[in-house]
């Protein structure tokens, strides 16, 4: 691209054969840009954003080596400048980067050199140095960037290198502080009531939610928020009991359990315990969320720390590790499951394949109680479905789905959809009466299945697979017949009877979807933090109101208990009362019957 010494003019022309350079460039974005139109959320999408700008670097070399045309010196000189500015931008770039210099940095910068060299108005010795100048440029620039993660559409979310990451500003917040020193006991019910929200996705884990109606024109009357506050990065939800709420956060090299008022936002407990996970697109924190039964807590922890607390006061009870009790190690995105408790076992997810990738500890020691399971990573959480009148616990892997009977781990039935080493399974199996329904993202779409059982005989067959819906970690709900969820970033609806798509419109990003099921109106959390309210309608995308309820990247399920929304992201959490011209009933109640005790 430029020559240090000298133009060799009587070997080679004054400037390069072009047009090679802009059919490889070309070439790439076409790629990139067909595979985002045609094959949107599905490995060949991410496959093709990863490698095609390493293909087209390689190509570019070959025709700027053996068919550009210009000397010899030319080439060697811009060879070595070019790739000497690449390799200074990986060496010297911030570790979060390096996924980012290949699927963005490389393709514009390549754009650019092979647009400057187009611009033949521009006398070649002088344009020779522009697409150096051009990557040096873009070389530089990404040495100041800090890539603080991608959307569910691998879109980065970059950040100068120098400023401090949201989970440091909280940190250094004086509100962070005060919350280490808080410590006070609750008194909490040993069973829920309806209107609590005991676990993951609700007591079914189905995001189902009954008793509950609230006004539709929120022109007229908006859901009022009642707090707001910065919580610490975290994918998980919350867990309601009483006037309490629970959820799991990132603060340091420290993953915490904490317990807040429901009504106020204000600290009760907050427990630590040494753990940090991270990774490049998702950032740090927890993604399971804590799971209350009879006054106790279990959560588990990103890297495989499991635990069982006292939700009165946060006092560890028990402590696990799935990396020292399985050969699991942390998956790609981290352990992700939230525990279910069933009869005297908590049982969760590990990965560890060769009969152990589910793992059941004993309620009240911990100690291991079975192992069992053919999966090797999934993101999924147990189930407890009841099938053929027999109570069993469902899990969810790459191997497919796997049905074990709780108290001691035996395999009642398997039906395999095997997808290798590489593609997951996030969402969580949706029961139908005898039927389930296994969702599976990177395009391979949605799959109901009908369990039978002949005397001691189990067995699956599939009724259909539809790829009209395909839902990465977004998971649907059920209502008269119809699944309502996410078609990668497109919310849908499809017939439960045939799988056949009934409508797809609304683009929410990878967003979360809650049944408000008396109302038949579903929920829906986007990805940027908006409230959606549409109703459940087969026929037609019908939206009924929309408010900003967060900001920033949110991928967390929301919660109704008592007529009060809560949401949460990596960065905040807030509070809405959906009826704001009635009062909270539970707030009234938790105001008199809540006893605190202590500081």
């Amino acid at each position: 691209m430029t020559d240090a010494i000298e133009t060799d003019s009587s070997q080679s022309p004054t400037s390069p054969r072009i047009w090679p350079a802009a059919l490889i460039v070309g070439a790439m974005w076409a790629a990139k840009k067909g595979t985002e139109a045609f094959a949107s959320g599905t490995m060949l999408q991410f496959m093709t954003g990863f490698f095609s700008p390493m293909v087209c670097v390689g190509a570019l070399l070959i025709w700027w080596l053996f068919a550009s045309r210009v000397s010899w010196n030319q080439r060697l000189t811009g060879l070595a400048l070019v790739v000497g500015l690449f390799l200074a931008a990986f060496l010297l770039s911030h570790e979060s980067m390096f996924m980012s210099l290949l699927m963005f940095t490389i393709p514009w910068t390549v754009t650019a050199i092979a647009g400057l060299l187009i611009l033949k108005f521009i006398p070649w010795p002088t344009r020779r140095w522009l697409p150096v100048a051009a990557t040096a440029i873009m070389c530089c620039y990404a040495m100041t960037l800090r890539l603080d993660g991608l959307s569910g559409s691998f879109e980065p979310d970059l950040a100068w290198r120098w400023d401090p990451t949201q989970e440091e500003v909280f940190l250094a917040s004086s509100e962070s502080a005060a919350d280490t020193e808080i410590e006070r006991t609750l008194i909490l019910p040993e069973e829920v009531s309806s209107t609590d929200w005991p676990e993951f996705r609700g007591a079914a884990r189905d995001g189902r939610v009954t008793g509950v109606s609230f006004p539709t024109d929120w022109k007229a009357a908006p859901p009022r928020e009642l707090w707001r506050r910065e919580v610490g990065p975290g994918w998980g939800s919350f867990t309601i009991v009483g006037d309490t709420l629970f959820t799991q956060e990132q603060r340091g090299d420290q993953e915490v359990v904490t317990a807040y008022s429901a009504t106020s936002g204000d600290p009760i407990w907050m427990n630590e315990v040494e753990s940090r996970f991270t990774e490049v697109v998702g950032g740090p924190g927890p993604r399971g969320t804590p799971t209350y039964h009879q006054g106790k807590l279990y959560s588990q922890g990103a890297a495989g720390k499991i635990q069982c607390l006292d939700a009165a006061t946060g006092e560890s009870i028990w402590v696990r590790d799935l990396t020292v009790d399985t050969p699991a190690k942390p998956p790609q995105w981290g352990f992700s499951a939230s525990p279910l408790v069933v009869g005297d076992l908590v049982i969760t997810y590990a990965g560890a394949g060769d009969g152990q990738s589910i793992i059941a500890y004993q309620r009240e020691d911990g100690e291991i109680a079975w192992m069992g399971g053919k999966g090797t990573h999934s993101y999924s959480s147990p189930q407890l479905a009841t099938l053929g009148d027999v109570e069993q616990v469902l899990m969810l892997s790459n191997y497919g789905l796997i049905s074990f009977v709780p108290g001691d781990g035996k395999v009642l039935w398997e039906h395999e959809w095997d997808l290798g080493p590489q593609p997951n399974r996030v969402v969580q199996p949706l029961v139908l009466g005898d039927d389930v329904l296994i969702g599976t993202f990177l395009g391979l779409g949605t799959r109901r299945i009908t369990v039978a059982k002949e005397g001691d005989q189990w067995s699956t067959s599939e009724q259909w697979t539809s790829r009209a819906m395909k839902p990465y970690f977004n998971d649907y709900v059920e209502y008269e017949g119809h699944l309502y969820g996410f078609d990668n970033e497109i919310f849908a609806c499809i017939d439960l009877e045939d799988g056949k798509k009934k409508w797809k419109r609304g683009r929410y990003g990878h967003g979360q979807v809650l049944l408000v099921a008396d109302m038949g109106t579903l929920l829906i959390l986007g990805e940027k933090g908006e409230l959606v309210l549409l109703e459940a309608n087969p026929k037609k995308h019908v939206k009924l109101a929309e408010i900003q309820a967060i900001e920033g990247k949110t991928w967390n399920h929301p919660v109704i208990a008592d007529n009060r929304l809560f949401v949460r992201n990596g960065k905040e959490a807030a509070c809405y009362e959906l009826t704001p011209s009635k009062p909270s009933a539970m707030a009234t109640l938790g105001e008199k019957s809540m006893q605190m005790v202590g500081d």
